[in-house]
């Protein structure tokens, strides 16, 4: 009991450390991705400032570009290891930078009543959306990203709306939660998935190391059989005996060269003759010959 005790606490170690690698990986990957397309909407996005407020285009501009090369260098830092600690860093300053970034333009333009907080649902939705961390981590950005939203506007905006700032607010709770769910949902499912991936690996490498000491197995038993068949052959071909092979109905098989040189028969013209047929033509010959193979057949040896 204790040994299978400590097999299975090591294969569920062998496990764990498996899915951890597995969704390192992925992070690094997903992330990359993130960061890709990050710097790219911070760009692109400037086209709504230049519509909505050509005032603080110029100024935008600026930040938006500063987002961007920031999303470029956090995009060629996270390709440089995987590591759970070090791609989490790289994701907690991209979320805090790009908040504060968004926040600087909500109280440029607007304060609580600016619909510049839309950049946080996009930044939450990538960052919970495409990268499968844990759920901790998960709520924690989250977390950031919504005090970075609300507490300074809360010392910042002299002209609060509660109420006009209940709005934004309640829909950035709601698309937080729902996103924190998902990702729980998520990230559940891609254990279960690399968890089954672990145990089907697992057994497909027993399978193969078994196939393995088959072919081993069948190999050295071939190899035993054909020096046991190159020994008895020797034997048959060499023996100073006769020997004379039939099958079940008495018809010769095969000979070897004393048994054709007591009969003076080639081994071709031997081989297919009723062993009967090697005696007298009598009744009595074939009688005896019947009683010899059917003895034979049950099994009984014979020396004759």
């Amino acid at each position: 009991m204790k040994i299978q005790s400590v097999a299975g606490n090591h294969d569920t170690i062998e496990k764990s450390a498996f899915i951890n690698e597995r969704i390192n990986k992925l992070v690094q990957f997903w992330f990359g991705v993130a960061t890709f397309f990050g710097g790219f909407f911070f760009i692109v996005l400037s086209a709504l400032d230049y519509i909505s407020t050509p005032e603080n285009f110029s100024r935008f501009i600026k930040y938006r570009l500063l987002g961007a090369f920031l999303f470029s260098m956090i995009f060629v830092l996270n390709r440089k290891k995987v590591n759970k600690r070090y791609q989490l860093s790289l994701l907690y300053t991209a979320v805090i930078v790009s908040a504060l970034i968004i926040e600087y333009m909500i109280l440029y333009f607007g304060g609580h009543a600016s619909p510049y907080y839309a950049g946080f649902f996009i930044l939450i939705m990538v960052v919970v959306g495409f990268i499968p961390m844990e759920l901790k981590h998960s709520i924690y950005l989250s977390t950031i990203a919504f005090l970075l939203y609300t507490i300074p506007i809360f010392i910042f905006d002299k002209k609060l709306d509660p109420k006009v700032f209940f709005i934004p607010n309640s829909f950035l709770l709601a698309t937080f939660t729902i996103a924190n769910v998902w990702r729980y949902l998520s990230q559940k499912s891609l254990i279960n998935e690399l968890s089954l991936q672990y145990d089907l690996d697992k057994e497909k490498n027993k399978l193969k190391k078994y196939s393995q000491h088959l072919e081993e197995v069948v190999e050295e038993r071939t190899r035993d059989l054909r020096q046991s068949e190159a020994m008895l052959k020797t034997l048959f071909e060499n023996a100073n005996d006769g020997i004379v092979i039939i099958d079940d109905r008495g018809v010769v098989v095969d000979v070897n060269q004393r048994a054709c040189e007591m009969y003076g028969m080639e081994k071709e013209d031997f081989i297919g003759t009723e062993i009967e047929r090697l005696g007298p033509d009598t009744d009595k010959n074939r009688i005896l010959w019947r009683e010899r193979l059917e003895r034979l057949l049950n099994g009984e040896p014979l020396l004759f």
